[in-house]
C-alpha cells in the first residue's frame, strides 16, 4: 500500500539570544499558507467525492486505514440572537454575560 506522508516542519521561532528569528516567521508564514492550501484543495476533492457518493447512492467506503461516510443533508433549528435583541432588548440584556476570549496570533502572508 502506498502511504502518504506530510512532514509538519519543525520551526525554532527563537535565535541563541532568545530573539525572535526573522527566518522562523518567514517559515511560520510560508507554513500557514501551505496549510490554506492543503485545506481548500482537501475542501475540493471532499466535494467531488460527495457528489459522486450521491449520484451513485454510496452512502460508505472502508479501507484498510479508515471510513468515508456520506451525511444527508438535514435541518437544525437555530436561535436568532439579531432579532431576540431587537425585539426583547431588555431580556437580552438581563441573560448576557461576558465571556473570556484567549489570545491568539493572526497570520498574513503579504
Amino acid at each position: 500500500m502506498n502511504e502518504l506522508t506530510i512532514k509538519t516542519p519543525q520551526i525554532e521561532l527563537f535565535d541563541k539570544n532568545g530573539e525572535l528569528d526573522d527566518i522562523a516567521v518567514e517559515k511560520l508564514i510560508f507554513f500557514d499558507a501551505e496549510c490554506k492550501r492543503l485545506e481548500k484543495a482537501l475542501k475540493e476533492v471532499k466535494g467531488k467525492l460527495k457528489d459522486y457518493m450521491e449520484e451513485n447512492g454510496m452512502k460508505q467506503r472502508k479501507t484498510e486505514t479508515g471510513t468515508i461516510t456520506l451525511i444527508e443533508s438535514s435541518e437544525d433549528v437555530r436561535f436568532s440572537q439579531k432579532d431576540f435583541k431587537a425585539d426583547y432588548p431588555d431580556l437580552y440584556n438581563k441573560y448576557s454575560k461576558l465571556s473570556p476570549k484567549a489570545s491568539s496570533i493572526r497570520i498574513k502572508a503579504i
